[in-house]
């Protein structure tokens, strides 16, 4: 008696991997690369250079001592100081089932957001196709230069002073009408 052996079909398989490969682009995956741009703007508002790179992040995260570290190595430009006035993060985290929405009405939705301390920055997953649209913006202002150290101290004398002079004042006052 001789078995035979069946095969499966996987035909179908083929078929459903061709067909995905319409749809690869549009699922969400981690981002792995950021573009980052560093804006220079002078003391009269004026940006007067951009400096574009793109960096490698791990783990969708740029940590926080990589972040002070580009801070610290960007802040000169053209032998003048800069100093870093706003960090702003781009992340195109949109959901795939949202796509059609956002084509109908981009005011809808809002990806950019200012960043208020210097922290671990962390961009969502996101669609292949977009990926490329993470971003980071570092936005340094000429720092002026004064020829004070610091502000000018104002000296308050303390409520405590203030009322011993009154009664110094006052017991003098009754002193003078006595003579």
């Amino acid at each position: 008696m001789e078995t035979t052996i069946i095969e499966p079909n996987t035909n179908w398989i083929d078929e459903f991997e061709w067909t995905d490969k319409d749809y690869e682009h549009f699922y969400q995956t981690q981002t792995t690369k950021v573009k980052l741009f560093l804006l220079y703007v002078n003391r009269s508002n004026t940006i007067i250079h951009i400096k574009k790179n793109l960096i490698d992040i791990s783990n969708s995260t740029l940590p926080k001592k990589d972040l002070i570290a580009l801070v610290r190595e960007n802040m000169n430009y053209n032998q003048k100081n800069y100093r870093p006035i706003s960090i702003l993060q781009y992340s195109m985290d949109l959901a795939p089932q949202n796509v059609k929405n956002f084509l109908n009405s981009t005011d809808k939705y809002d990806f950019l957001s200012a960043k208020d301390s210097i922290n671990s920055i962390y961009w969502k997953d996101s669609i292949e196709l977009f990926q490329e649209m993470n971003s980071l913006y570092i936005i340094f202002y000429e720092k002026w230069h004064t020829n004070h150290k610091g502000t000018k101290k104002v000296y308050i004398e303390s409520r405590r002073k203030l009322k011993h002079r009154k009664t110094k004042k006052k017991q003098l006052k009754e002193i003078n009408k006595k003579i």
